[in-house]
């Protein structure tokens, strides 16, 4: 028992990184500012020429 839980901690390390980095990558190729599109939009004003 003692075996099969090292052994599942030690693959938990590999696969937190790979979800980390997928979701950087997903983040930077994402358009837009991930800080403006998480926050409420209502009162950002736009970008002159914009609209």
């Amino acid at each position: 028992m003692g075996r099969y839980l090292v052994k599942r901690l030690m693959l938990m390390i590999p696969v937190l990184f790979v979800i980390s980095l997928v979701n950087f990558a997903l983040y930077s190729f994402a358009p837009g500012d991930p800080v403006t599109l998480m926050m409420n939009r209502s009162w950002v004003r736009p970008e002159p020429g914009s609209a």
